[in-house]
């Protein structure tokens, strides 16, 4: 878990940088990045399988609450929307 939580917070600052240097697009990519890593850490921890990240969210209904799924969502269509934004 150490490792996990080390890369959380590299990408934490990194996320940061780019908010200060204006670098908004790579700080949205940052932030689903950080949003794949907990997730994808969190289905490791409860043994629960998605295809996708939207599919991941939603298999941990059990887990997270509605207002935090709602809110990965949020992350996951914006990053989604910066990324098929010329």
């Amino acid at each position: 878990m150490g490792t996990m939580n080390s890369e959380v917070l590299r990408l934490q600052r990194e996320m940061e940088l780019s908010i200060q240097e204006k670098n908004y697009a790579l700080a949205i990519v940052q932030s689903r990045q950080l949003l794949e890593m907990m997730v994808d850490d969190l289905c490791q921890k409860y043994n629960v399988h998605g295809h996708d990240l939207s599919d991941r969210i939603d298999a941990l209904s059990d887990i997270l609450s509605f207002e935090t799924q709602d809110h990965f969502h949020t992350i996951r269509k914006i990053a989604l929307n910066n990324e098929n934004t010329p």
